[in-house]
């Protein structure tokens, strides 16, 4: 069975005791989102600060450990697009960065290491709160099973995607329709559905053809130059202008009848 180490140096046992939970709840969680099957993660040897953790291989080779430190480190990296975390995932990954104040390793199957210091955690709670929250959603495209049992890549006519968890058979056409749960990341976009449904398109089902977004918490809509094309000018024009009393009192009159 692979072996991942996490590394936290001299802490007080409830600390250690919380970072391993929140990495066993993450693993889980982030597994869930791409599809991979839960498993059993067990604590293989705990000496001088460093607990030795087993996990078995779900997905191309890696462990649901290694999922979540995947997920993790481009969640540290900052660039929104290629953040594939929710707001419940991201909720776990700030119970593991403030598990302890001195920072921590964590070291993948692979032996790659992640670190996390104190000023992670600011980065990682500013992505759970600028996140839109989880929602219902329903897409139309063409949807392509995909290797990992239980998911497919739906295709909007755009040429962008998202991905489908679902159960049991499901029709695939050029023109299905997808409804469930939508899973948002840190960029506004919906990365994953939970299907609760999916069949054939119908007439009206246009308006759905494309990937569902929501804005962030922190965004802020681009300023628009106001000129005598856009903004209150475009509508009113100016005034007062060349007008009599009586000629603007006649048009007040003729916009009440």
């Amino acid at each position: 069975m692979p072996k991942h180490t996490l590394t936290l140096g001299r802490v007080p046992a409830k600390a250690l005791i919380e970072a391993v939970s929140a990495l066993v709840d993450g693993a889980r969680a982030a597994s869930r989102l791409v599809g991979a099957p839960d498993s059993e993660i067990e604590v293989v040897s705990l000496a001088g600060g460093v607990v030795e953790l087993g996990a078995p291989s779900v997905l191309d080779g890696e462990t649901a450990i290694d999922v979540f430190a995947h997920a993790l480190s481009a969640a540290l990296s900052e660039k929104r697009e290629s953040v594939f975390a929710d707001g419940p995932l991201l909720e776990v990954f700030v119970r593991f960065s403030r598990s302890t104040t001195a920072g921590l390793e964590l070291a993948r199957s692979n032996g790659n290491v992640l670190s996390l210091g104190p000023a992670d955690v600011a980065v990682l709670e500013h992505l759970l709160r600028v996140t839109p929250g989880n929602r219902a959603v329903r897409v139309v495209g063409d949807l392509k099973p995909e290797s990992t049992p239980g998911m497919a890549t739906l295709v909007v006519p755009n040429g962008d995607s998202v991905r489908v968890r679902f159960t049991g058979l499901v029709p695939l056409s050029a023109r299905t329709v997808v409804s469930g749960i939508g899973h948002f990341g840190p960029s506004g976009a919906c990365f994953l559905v939970d299907a609760e449904y999916i069949g054939n398109a119908v007439p009206g089902d246009e308006i759905f053809e494309e990937v569902p977004r929501s804005h962030p918490w922190d965004f802020v809509p681009p300023s628009v130059p106001q000129d005598a094309l856009t903004g209150v000018n475009a509508f009113f024009g100016t005034w007062p202008g060349d007008e009599t009393d009586e000629e603007l009192l006649a048009a007040l009159k003729a916009i009440r009848r």
